[in-house]
């Protein structure tokens, strides 16, 4: 995902857009989210940087950054520091037939290793699933109490993967982390394919597209003599286009992989900008992130497409009057058919002051 160019480590970067205003009073600590006044679309891309070792990289600044917009740089208008942003996460335990023995032993260990890496104000949910999904660990729940929930685990059934994912993201859309900002994301395990979900992968897809949460994902396929096989295609592009990243064992354990999870989502960055032109033209827009360091591997999203307004009949948009930007994945072949006013994935009413949260659209 990252290139190499002249002794800038390149990125493209899928952007999650809110509505806010035009100059962010600067962020102090965890909890103290920049104050913005409406009226002014921020995209803002989360970016996690790390060394060639594999270790984040945490002391940069907004000086060591530049964002591009189809070529054109941009200023960037909001930084928030490494390690600042509470972490709200789901945990997609597969608990399928064949998920039966050693390996279900492995996930909930990882499961628990995730939950021990987390902070004191970082949230998680585990939603287990196989032909239907229960919330294993609802919002909220203990530490103790989640472990043993987890710990009691149990598999059977088919594998209704898209369902689960579709329902997990409904749930991290509506999340609300009181007046605190908080990062998003979704941890999927899984040995297989999907073989028994009622949405496709295209449904599920859009409606990853369409938010700011970042997918990873973990895949336990193997062949007929246990060696592993490649991530399924699906979560790789879920993992790719939300700038999450995929794994497979291949001589590590299942707890050091979601601890490095962990350890990613605590230490990424948050850059925004403010894009220099108004538009609402249904066009995939690219957007890369450069920085300076020739050692550093910088991931996150890829683009933002901006389309005119779906009205609230729609089902997209549930809130007032908006204008922004739908984060989807399109063609400039074949742009949405929508009306006349923007809109966007955190839709807000366009005369109140606010402050930035994960609001998106119920999809």
């Amino acid at each position: 995902m990252t290139k190499r160019f002249g002794h800038w480590a390149i990125v493209a970067a899928f952007a999650a857009v809110s509505i806010t205003g035009a100059s962010p009073v600067p962020a102090q600590s965890r909890g103290s989210q920049p104050l913005f006044r409406s009226g002014v679309a921020l995209v803002t891309l989360d970016v996690c940087v790390k060394d060639r070792t594999g270790r984040p990289i945490g002391t940069l600044g907004p000086v060591d950054f530049v964002i591009f917009e189809d070529g054109r740089p941009q200023d960037i208008a909001f930084f928030e520091p490494a390690d600042r942003l509470a972490l709200e996460a789901v945990l997609l335990l597969d608990r399928s037939q064949s998920m039966y023995g050693e390996r279900m032993a492995q996930a909930k260990q990882a499961a628990i290793a995730f939950m021990n890496a987390l902070g004191p104000g970082d949230q998680v949910g585990a939603l287990a699933f196989n032909d239907r999904a229960l919330w294993l660990v609802p919002w909220g729940t203990e530490r103790g109490q989640a472990r043993q929930a987890i710990d009691a685990l149990s598999s059977s059934g088919q594998t209704a993967l898209f369902d689960a994912i579709h329902i997990a993201m409904r749930a991290l859309e509506r999340r609300r982390a009181g007046d605190a900002e908080s990062r998003r994301a979704l941890v999927v395990l899984s040995d297989g394919h999907d073989t028994g979900s009622h949405l496709d992968f295209e449904e599920v897809l859009d409606a990853t597209r369409r938010s700011s949460v970042i997918v990873y994902a973990v895949s336990l396929r193997t062949d007929e003599h246990g060696r592993p096989l490649a991530v399924p295609y699906e979560l790789a592009q879920l993992a790719f286009d939300t700038g999450g990243h995929t794994f497979t064992p291949r001589g590590r354990t299942l707890a050091s992989i979601y601890e490095e999870i962990a350890g990613e989502l605590r230490h990424s960055y948050r850059l925004g900008y403010v894009p220099e032109r108004e538009r609402a033209d249904g066009y995939w827009h690219r957007v890369a992130v450069r920085l300076s360091d020739p050692n550093a591997i910088v991931r996150t999203r890829s683009g933002v497409l901006c389309v005119a307004a779906i009205t609230p009949s729609s089902g997209l948009v549930r809130e007032h009057d908006s204008r922004a930007c739908v984060t989807a994945a399109t063609t400039p072949e074949s742009p949405p058919v929508l009306s006349a006013r923007h809109v966007v994935t955190h839709p807000v009413r366009a005369d109140v002051e606010l402050r930035l949260s994960p609001l998106v659209v119920s999809i």
